[in-house]
């Protein structure tokens, strides 16, 4: 192929170095897949030092450091799955340290901003799975600080749920609210935010710093959101397996949503 011929004729050149790092990146994404960290780990670390070097000799080309920076973030998201956090978190600066120059050179270009968000929001979520909620809450600001009138599901719904295990209901439902497109990307994400929303409803029942009517319209608003984001599993076409239907009519996170005419027919055939 014209790749492997490259390889052999110019392997230390930019393009020879460029495409042994996309190799790498994809065979960690590849491991990723088939849930193997470790090979997934040492994939990401090879794409990482080929994409460093390239960044040395490169400063300023925004698409080395858009790479690197993808790289980093996907081995830090490794790391977050299999909780190891401290090595997660060092990884999100080293994305950071990679993307932020080139942002500032780029004169606030929206990819830049873009990608920075997301290094925000992979910080976030780690830091907020290892307990640090204020300072996880910190990072989702500072990633809508970059572009404030963001939409984009993934970074709503993190802070949302950040803000919701802090008791900060009203807010988290506001984030909500503004997401725009698809509610997930898979049925494991689309499952995880129903039932945290669920889950939500449920422990603003038993909050006794809330007065009872907030709690009533609060828990419904959040059962709704969980009736609209199993809607999307329908409408994305989720919820044509069987099994996955039979999984939440048996989940007792859905216990009071059992009791609601709307979640028995998005169960039904």
């Amino acid at each position: 192929s014209g790749a492997r011929v490259l390889l052999d004729r110019q392997p230390d050149s930019f393009e020879g170095r460029s495409l042994l790092g996309q190799i790498e990146h994809n065979r960690g994404m590849l491991f990723v897949r088939v849930e193997q960290p470790k090979l997934a780990e040492r994939a990401f670390r090879d794409a990482i030092d080929l994409r460093e070097s390239l960044a040395r000799d490169n400063p300023i080309e925004p698409s080395v450091a858009t790479d690197l920076t993808w790289s980093c973030l996907q081995l830090a998201v490794v790391h977050r799955q299999t909780k190891e956090y401290e090595k997660a978190l060092a990884l999100c600066v080293q994305a950071a340290e990679a993307a932020e120059p080139i942002a500032q050179a780029e004169t606030k270009s929206p990819p830049m901003l873009e990608l920075l968000q997301v290094v925000h929001g992979v910080k976030a979520r780690v830091l907020s799975d290892s307990g640090e909620l204020d300072l996880a809450l910190e990072e989702w600001n500072r990633a809508f600080e970059l572009v404030p009138d963001s939409t984009n599901p993934e970074l709503l719904f993190g802070r949302a749920e950040t803000l919701a295990r802090q008791g900060e209901y009203e807010q988290a439902l506001a984030d909500t609210r503004r997401a725009k497109g698809p509610l997930a990307a898979n049925w494991n994400e689309l499952l995880l935010r129903a039932r945290n929303a669920a889950t939500y409803a449920a422990k603003i029942r038993q909050d006794e710093n809330l007065s009872e009517a907030k709690r009533t319209i609060l828990a419904k608003q959040c059962d709704d959101l969980a009736l609209d984001l199993l809607r999307f599993g329908v409408e994305a076409g989720y919820l044509k397996d069987a099994a996955r239907r039979e999984q939440v009519k048996n989940d007792k996170a859905f216990e009071t949503l059992g009791e609601r005419a709307e979640f028995d027919r998005l169960l039904t055939p």
